[in-house]
Parts: C-alpha cells; structure tokens; sequence
C-alpha cells in the first residue's frame, strides 16, 4: 500500500535538492518576479504539509510551531532573508520530516487511508485521508517543484533535469 506514492515522494525529494543544489544560501527569498513563491517559502511550506500529514496519521513531529506563521497555505512570501531558517535547516527539517510522513504512510493501516479527511475543504476534491496524503506526497511537492523550476529560470540560473534514479 502506497508503494507508489512513496518512490514518487522520494523523487521529489531528490528533485528538489538538486533544483537547490547551486543555489547560494543568501538569494533564497528573492522574487525575481511579482508574488513569486522563493525558495525559502516553498522548503518551509513542503515541511509543514509534512506535518500536517503526520498529525492526520496521529504521529508527533518536530516541526517548530513558528513555521506554521511563515508556510502554512495562504501565508505569502516575503523577501527578507532573515525571516526565514538558513537554506541547511530547511532541507534538514524537510528530510526528518520527509523520514517521518514516509514511515507513517507505510504504517498506516487500510481502515485509517480509508477515513474521512477530516477537512471539508478538500473533501470534494480528496474524500479520504489516503487521497489527502496521496496528494500531500505527490501533486503537491510536484507543484512546488515546478514554481522552483520556474524561480530558478527568472535568476538565470542553467535548467537542471530531476535526478534519473527513481529507486
């Protein structure tokens, strides 16, 4: 169960790391273009979705509570650098809480995918807590990923291709 959505979780991980890779700590807030999502933002959103999947599945995390002030939805970027965690506790927040969603998916039983979501929002869209993590470990870090590509052109930096290896 979830077999699927995990490699692809996995991959977006990777996909992100190496969007990132040359990119130096001190531009990851700035918007080259009006209302861009930098990179900063999108790192610390990916990390309280993660937590928001880990809660859903009862498990405790250790994402810091002030994060959900700067990344939670419909928080909007800013451009001050020193708002936001150093580009090295980003990925390692992201990580741990990556490890975290990662096992507890793969723990959770059939009855508890099946549950109701829990938010009426996304019902319509995602009726299940399976649907809800689905889209949590694919559509959304895809998406992200996509406005880093995005970012990473408006800097002029080169285009980089996702990692080849998918196991």
């Amino acid at each position: 169960m979830f077999e699927r959505e995990i490699i692809l979780y996995d991959f977006m991980l990777r996909y992100a790391t190496v969007l990132l890779a040359d990119v130096d700590d001190g531009v990851m807030t700035d918007q080259p273009f009006a209302a861009a999502n930098h990179p900063a933002w999108i790192l610390g959103h990916l990390r309280v979705a993660e937590d928001a999947g880990l809660r859903m599945l009862g498990v405790e995390s250790d994402c810091p509570a002030t994060w959900y002030d700067l990344f939670e939805p419909g928080t909007l970027p800013h451009p001050e650098r020193a708002r936001y965690p150093s580009k090295a506790e980003l990925f390692e927040r992201l990580g741990t809480g990556h490890a975290a969603l990662r096992t507890a998916v793969a723990n959770a039983t059939a009855e508890e995918l099946a549950a109701d979501n829990g938010n009426e929002v996304l019902r319509p869209h995602l009726p299940t807590l399976g649907d809800v993590l689905a889209h949590a470990m694919t559509t959304h870090p895809a998406m992200h990923c996509g406005q880093l590509a995005a970012w990473r052109r408006a800097m002029g930096l080169p285009v980089v291709t996702p990692p080849p290896k998918l196991r």
